[in-house]
């Protein structure tokens, strides 16, 4: 068995790294080898598609980023960036109904939050009546 050198999740982190410190290319480097070594990392290939986006190849972007949509249907940042980078290219109808998943997504997320912080906390409010509180 052979040993691969290559760490996705390290490629991935160095990536986040690089991209939040504006460096494009060398982002783009570490999310393209996270993506080689791990082609179903949603992370990486979002990651690959905003560093391509911001770097002006949003054509390029395309491709991860609907990868990403596909391996998580409800992930509201892969719809989101997908939305943007067929904005970029001129493809509106694409980009109207990438932004529709990304508010569907991003609404599903929210509601389940809601459900955990009430699971956990529970109803904290008192209970609404007409008359006002004493």
């Amino acid at each position: 068995m052979r040993i691969s050198p290559a760490d996705p999740d390290s490629e991935y982190e160095l990536g986040e790294m690089a991209r939040r410190a504006r460096k494009w290319n060398e982002a783009i480097d570490h999310f393209t080898r996270a993506v080689k070594s791990d082609p179903h990392f949603p992370q990486a290939l979002v990651g690959l598609g905003k560093s391509l986006v911001s770097a002006g190849r949003a054509a390029e972007a395309v491709t991860p980023l609907v990868n990403a949509t596909q391996l998580v249907p409800n992930d509201p940042v892969a719809h989101y960036q997908l939305s943007f980078a067929y904005l970029r290219i001129g493809r509106e109808a694409e980009a109207k109904k990438e932004l529709e998943l990304y508010r569907e997504a991003h609404d599903q997320q929210q509601r389940v939050s809601q459900g955990i912080r009430l699971g956990i906390v529970g109803d904290i409010s008192e209970p609404q009546t007409a008359e006002p509180p004493e």
